[in-house]
């Protein structure tokens, strides 16, 4: 059975939930944008995330990491032209499929969109990075240097 409780962002009791499941998605951790934080309080919320993933996975869990949708914030189809929103969400895939390539091991899997409305559109982009093969780990991820 799939929870759907890992986040950054919230104080949830993850040792009881982990006893009734086997896994978790991990979604709208972009939801801290516009949010009043400074770019440290977010890298540590984002690498508090990515332990959480990491030692999920490494305990037999399995973690679905999606990534974009309405928490996307070039989701608003009022503000941003079709075109603009393909562009902008190209450059945030690709932040977040960086985040998951630090997060990749087995039983972790990574979803991007910009949600499942039809009057948006821009979900249905092609990203060709989807098709190539990523190999075998080249070790854990190591964090080097200090946070910003």
């Amino acid at each position: 059975m799939i929870g759907n409780f890992l986040r950054e962002h919230d104080d949830y009791p993850y040792e009881k939930l982990w006893s009734y499941f086997d896994g978790s998605f991990v979604e709208n951790h972009y939801n801290l944008i516009g949010e009043n934080i400074s770019m440290k309080e977010y890298d540590e919320k984002i690498s508090s995330l990515i332990y959480k993933i990491r030692d999920a996975a490494r305990n037999g869990k399995v973690v679905g990491f999606y990534a974009g949708g309405a928490a996307d914030p070039f989701y608003d189809s009022v503000k941003y032209s079709l075109e603009e929103r393909k562009r902008k969400l190209t450059q945030h895939f690709e932040y977040n499929l960086a985040l998951y390539l630090i997060l990749a091991e087995r039983n972790v899997y990574f979803e991007y969109n910009d949600g499942f409305r039809t009057d948006v559109h821009a979900w249905n982009v092609e990203y060709p990075e989807y098709s190539y093969k990523l190999g075998a780990p080249k070790g854990d991820a190591v964090r080097r240097g200090p946070s910003r």
